[in-house]
C-alpha cells in the first residue's frame, strides 16, 4: 500500500484541523495533520508522508500525574505488517485560540490503496 485514504468533513462550516497516524505494536505512531473542509471529500496521505509523532496513552494512566503522550524514541518509517491500530486527535496543529473552540468532524471511512 502506498496511501492512507481518509473520507470524512467539518461538521461546523470551518476548516478543521484533525492528525491521523497509524500505531504499530511498539507503541510508535506516525502521522500527519489533515484539515478537513465543510464539503465531504477524500483526503490522500501518502504513506512515506508519516512523520513520529506521539501516541496518546489508553486508557488513560492512572494515577493522573502520569504521561498522556507516549513520546517514543523510535527512528525510521512505519512497518505496516505491525500495525495495530489507528490514533485521531484533534489538538496538534491548532493554536491556543483554535483549542477553545468546538472541534465537530465526522469521519466516514479510512483505508489503505495503493
Amino acid at each position: 500500500f502506498n496511501n492512507l485514504i481518509v473520507q470524512g468533513r467539518s461538521l461546523s462550516g470551518k476548516s478543521k484541523k484533525i492528525q491521523v497516524a497509524i500505531v504499530d505494536k511498539n507503541g510508535a505512531a506516525f502521522g500527519k495533520i489533515i484539515e478537513l473542509q465543510p464539503d465531504e471529500s477524500e483526503y490522500v496521505i501518502q504513506l512515506s508522508e508519516l512523520q513520529p509523532v506521539k501516541t496518546v496513552t489508553l486508557p488513560r494512566p492512572y494515577p493522573t500525574f502520569l504521561p498522556y503522550y507516549f513520546d517514543h524514541q523510535i527512528t525510521g518509517g512505519i512497518e505496516l505488517e505491525n500495525t495495530e491500530s489507528l490514533q485521531i486527535s484533534i489538538g496538534p496543529g491548532l493554536n491556543t485560540e483554535e483549542l477553545k473552540q468546538p472541534q465537530e468532524i465526522g469521519i466516514t471511512s479510512i483505508r489503505l490503496e495503493k
